[in-house]
């Protein structure tokens, strides 16, 4: 397993959001979907949409990225190992969302990708309010700050 010491600068910078350990270890298959999306573009929606037509109506679930893992974040509590690990152990098709860019997405050239797409004003507006309504402690944890205004 490649370390942070000796990864390519593709997989891109370590934060709370992204983990580049993760990216440069996944194996992914000819079966695998992709969701890729810029934050606030339909990713939950998505998400959604093809965990239902992928199980039929499965409801089974408290939090869609049990079901469609969030690719690049990292899990408080797991390894680097457990998370791929988890991966490797996910039945065909396998569907992921993704933020990152076309270079950091591993699979690109086998995996299907969905691409969904939305006017950026509209991403950064439901961006503000998606972090003004996040807790102190999930802010924290992302590495966002409280925003002093809306042009900020």
């Amino acid at each position: 397993m490649s370390s942070d010491r000796n990864l390519q600068s593709r997989w891109g910078k370590a934060s709370p959001l992204h983990d580049p350990v993760l990216l440069a270890n996944f194996s992914p298959r000819s079966s695998d979907i992709l969701i890729t999306t810029a934050p606030k573009a339909g990713t939950t929606w998505m998400q959604q949409i093809l965990h239902q037509l992928r199980t039929g109506g499965d409801e089974s679930f408290d939090f869609i990225n049990q079901v469609v893992p969030w690719l690049e974040l990292p899990r408080e509590g797991f390894s680097h190992q457990e998370r791929l690990e988890q991966f490797e152990s996910m039945p065909d098709p396998r569907i992921f969302k993704t933020h990152c860019t076309y270079e950091q997405t591993p699979g690109v050239d086998i995996c299907r990708i969905i691409l969904t797409t939305r006017d950026p004003r509209d991403c950064c507006i439901s961006f503000y309010h998606h972090v003004m309504n996040m807790t102190d402690e999930a802010r924290r944890r992302s590495g966002l700050k409280w925003p002093v205004s809306f042009d900020q």
